[in-house]
């Protein structure tokens, strides 16, 4: 999906010269400190960078940009503006033509609207949980969602003569491409056994103008279901298994065709229902448990890299490894705490994590900024022991620096004089034994 975002960005021009334009209003903001302080004059929201490992970093960068529209627009008719250097004069000339432009705002609220759908099919599937018989149908539903949205709005003030058909033309072409290579018959065993695209609610739900079937009766999906099936099971035996209670649980009847499986289809999750209901048939549970369980997304894995990466540096190069792991459990642990709350699920802070992957820990404003710590509330009922310490950790605060990666005084002029400073420590107490004596 994120390749399919850039591919949109790259082959349509008009909006990648909207994001080209986003991103020399941005760099041209945040490298100049005198446009940095009139901007901050006017709101409290920073400009978000363009990350080269998060998902439509650019688009997200768009949406802060039409948030901050009004104080883009007081920062460049400020009296303060114009005092600018010859080389900054041209620059800032094209960054003050670009955010007084109306048309390019238009153009701004359109590109946003157009990748929406895309936008949240992303973060629903850039989870660890597991929505794996889900993601068929959400490519289905992003693609008719982007088609009505294309085809609603009118692009006669682009300057490249665009129109609604040859733009979801282009688009269509790109999403079907990018969904025939990522999709396996994986995904069509999974949405197939989804108990929930088989209940009344989710077939009546749909629009008048997309028909919903099940996923027995859809021929692409049955057809990777098959693949899927002749793959894990290729003795006979357990394929006529596994097909006969397929057949029984797509339709309905039988072992799955009692009214309270029935009718649990469109209110149980897919997990819970198979482990409610599915024991009748051993095989296709076991199956269903496996598959259904699955989550789609690598990221939330990979960013245990980015957290150790932040940790272990050319400064910190003597952190211990079982401190290190600590930390990065720690570390992980308070972005959990911090999403059970009520800021993370609404307001301007929605799916904001507390200690992004990309921040410096060297950098002590922004670690203050965090807002996170032992005294935080929710960590209230929690309590530590002093006579227990962390794994690696001591009670000293010469010991403490040590394991953090600190150098203390002892060490340095051990290292000088080319010493072992833990062997002078030993022989410093031996000769106090000796003098008690």
């Amino acid at each position: 999906m994120n390749l399919a975002l850039k591919s949109i960005a790259s082959d349509v021009t008009w909006i990648g010269n909207i994001i080209e334009n986003a991103r020399h209003i941005r760099n041209f903001v945040q490298n100049h400190t005198n446009a940095l302080t009139i901007y901050k004059e006017y709101t409290h929201l920073s400009l978000l960078k363009i990350a080269d490992t998060r998902f439509a970093s650019s688009f997200i960068m768009l949406k802060r940009l039409r948030e901050v529209k009004t104080a883009l627009g007081s920062m460049v008719i400020s009296e303060y503006w114009s005092f600018w250097r010859k080389t900054d004069q041209i620059a800032s000339k094209k960054v003050k033509d670009i955010i007084l432009d109306d048309g390019w705002w238009e153009k701004v609220d359109l590109a946003i609207k157009i990748m929406e759908p895309i936008i949240s099919l992303l973060r629903f599937a850039d989870t660890d949980k597991p929505i794996l018989g889900d993601v068929y149908e959400g490519w289905d539903s992003m693609i008719e969602t982007m088609k009505t949205i294309v085809l609603a709005n009118d692009y006669e003030g682009l300057e490249d003569g665009t129109s609604a058909e040859s733009l979801w033309s282009t688009i269509k072409d790109i999403l079907i491409s990018r969904w025939d290579k990522n999709c396996t018959p994986l995904h069509c065993l999974a949405h197939s056994l989804n108990p929930r695209f088989y209940s009344h609610e989710w077939l009546n739900g749909g629009s008048e103008s997309s028909h919903r079937v099940p996923p027995h009766m859809d021929g692409e999906i049955s057809l990777g279901r098959k693949l899927a099936f002749r793959r894990l099971y290729p003795d006979r035996a357990s394929l006529d298994e596994v097909e006969e209670g397929f057949v029984e649980f797509s339709t309905a009847c039988g072992r799955f065709g009692a009214y309270d499986v029935i009718g649990d289809r469109g209110t149980k999750k897919p997990y819970a229902w198979w482990a409610t209901h599915g024991a009748t048939c051993p095989i296709l549970q076991v199956l269903a448990l496996r598959v259904l369980s699955q989550v789609t997304s690598s990221s939330s894995c990979e960013r245990n890299w980015s957290t150790y990466g932040n940790l272990y540096s050319v400064k910190k190069s003597r952190l211990e490894q079982s401190r290190a792991e600590t930390m990065v459990y720690v570390h992980s642990n308070l972005r959990l705490i911090y999403r059970q709350r009520e800021e993370w699920t609404k307001g301007r802070t929605k799916m904001w994590d507390v200690f992004p992957d990309d921040m410096g820990l060297d950098n002590t404003v922004e670690l203050a900024l965090a807002n996170m710590d032992l005294n935080d509330p929710v960590l209230e009922p929690v309590t530590f022991d002093d006579g227990d310490p962390l794994e690696g950790s001591s009670s000293t605060p010469a010991a403490a620096d040590r394991g953090k990666g600190i150098a203390t005084d002892d060490e340095e002029e051990g290292d000088e004089e080319g010493t072992d400073s833990s062997d002078e420590l030993q022989l410093v107490d031996s000769g106090m034994e000796e003098s008690d004596e």
